[in-house]
């Protein structure tokens, strides 16, 4: 199995253009995003018009049409594998990314030359990176939402001599992989269900509170290129030392222990667990461009250590270095 030994992945765009001419060496990868760690989201974002469009092509008949530039980095990173899709496209640049899980890294079967086979442009909307394995694999995809890149990966199942093939049906992305139940959809994600306008680009925001009485409180979210919330951790301390912790993301998850997300106008939901009251629950709102974070459906046995409070609701600013508004439990 073909290995992914390098550092970073870039597709050659020149090589995409004409597949009859000798591909030239891989340019020099991109820089990745880097985050916003101060400034607040832009609160009056406006998503480009998106060209009316149907129907699948591959990325080097996408690229012959003039329709965008769009470029692959796969790397390795401390977080996990990482797939990273960059975006030009009516004079936009958007990029994202989205972790991987081990076991679909170490099965992937093509190499890199094989990339741009394996990538499909749907309606100008949808881009799909297909990674086999040797029975099934993984599709990569971003869609072009509220003016960024939503990415998310999928998995699917075939036989030793079958791949997932996507074409267009039904007014979407059509899925195949010589399956029963045949083709299934990749559905076009809500367009309102985001929790901040999209900047083209991830953020990170964070926050953090010290109080003589309540100990050390740290908040941290990261939203995606589209708005949606992709990552949340919470870290809390007593001045006794007991400690809380509040650690999800959306993509890249152990299996075994992965979050239910659910997107929403200006909210989101994480679950661990089954349904309530069984499941512990976190929701994260925005509101006049603040984000305030409700804990009281955690199951604190799950995340604190014995006798230690957390608060119920805390709420961060963009751009101020301060969290705000923290509501604690009453006292008993």
């Amino acid at each position: 199995m073909p290995s992914f030994q390098r550092a970073a992945l870039l597709l050659s765009l020149a090589w995409l253009t004409a597949c009859d001419k000798p591909a030239p060496s891989p340019a020099s990868p991109p820089a990745p995003a880097v985050a916003d760690t101060s400034a607040p989201a832009p609160t009056d974002a406006v998503p480009p018009k998106q060209e009316a469009a149907s129907g699948c092509q591959s990325l080097a008949a996408w690229r012959q049409q003039g329709k965008g530039e769009f470029e692959v980095l796969m790397q390795r990173t401390e977080a996990g594998f990482q797939v990273q899709m960059q975006l030009v496209q009516g004079g936009q640049h958007v990029q994202d990314a989205v972790l991987i899980p081990a076991d679909a890294e170490e099965s992937i079967t093509i190499g890199d030359e094989d990339i741009p086979e394996f990538t499909t442009i749907c309606a100008n909307r949808w881009f799909v990176l297909n990674l086999p394995s040797e029975r099934g694999g993984s599709l990569i995809v971003g869609e072009r939402l509220n003016g960024g890149l939503a990415m998310y990966q999928t998995g699917y199942e075939s036989s030793d001599e079958d791949t997932a093939t996507i074409t267009w049906g039904a007014g979407m992305p059509m899925v195949s992989s010589g399956q029963p139940g045949d083709p299934w959809p990749l559905e076009p994600l809500d367009e309102k269900a985001v929790l901040a306008p999209g900047t083209g680009a991830p953020v990170e925001l964070q926050c953090e509170s010290r109080d003589q009485a309540r100990g050390e409180q740290s908040l941290s979210l990261q939203l995606d290129s589209a708005g949606r919330l992709s990552r949340i951790g919470y870290f809390s301390v007593v001045p006794e030392g007991m400690s809380c912790s509040v650690d999800a993301r959306r993509s890249g998850e152990d299996p075994q222990t992965a979050t239910t997300w659910q997107d929403a106008p200006h909210q989101a939901t994480i679950r661990w667990g089954e349904e309530a009251p069984d499941a512990s629950t976190l929701v994260i709102t925005r509101r006049d461009g603040r984000y305030t974070v409700d804990t009281r459906e955690l199951r604190l046995s799950e995340f604190c250590g014995q006798s230690t409070e957390i608060v119920q609701s805390i709420t961060l600013r963009p751009g101020a270095a301060q969290c705000q508004d923290l509501q604690w439990p009453d006292p008993h």
